[in-house]
């Protein structure tokens, strides 16, 4: 049997520890982070000039729900705004933003930002806060409601 063995624990760099946005991170924010990196999935990499590193090979793909942050006891108010300054300071982005409805679920990109956090040459990204609410449509979601 090749089962590859889920890891115990989760890797985070010393730049990242001692980055300036990290340091400005809240204590949300800091665990729905923690939270993320254990959600990655790593691969090593055994070719080009970056053999022997690792690389996030589920960037893109990262779910992480408001009911999943319910079970550890952050609000969704907390968990909004730890995503909100997961994103400003460059942790996070948001790859294909979702509704809640119909398990059209949001899913998180883990970025390289952070590491210029407090520079000029800092990428600002804002979350896309959505102005009312829309009722899907079966176009939209074709699946909604189907057993």
């Amino acid at each position: 049997m090749n089962r590859k063995k889920r890891a115990k624990g989760i890797v985070v760099e010393h730049e990242l520890l001692n980055s300036k946005a990290f340091r400005e991170l809240k204590r949300q924010s800091l665990y729905v982070l923690f939270k993320l990196l254990q959600r990655r999935k790593m691969e090593k990499v055994s070719i080009g000039k970056h053999k022997g590193s690792w690389r996030v090979i589920n960037n893109g793909e990262i779910v992480f729900t408001y009911k999943e942050a319910a079970k550890y006891g952050i609000k969704p108010q907390a968990f909004s705004r730890a995503i909100g300054q997961l994103v400003a300071v460059g942790f996070l982005d948001i790859a294909i933003p979702g509704t809640g409805i119909c398990g059209a679920t949001t899913k998180f990109s883990l970025s390289e930002r952070w590491q210029k956090y407090g520079t000029d040459e800092f990428i600002t990204v804002k979350r896309k806060q959505r102005i009312g609410y829309k009722f899907p449509t079966r176009k939209q979601f074709p699946n909604c409601g189907k057993a």
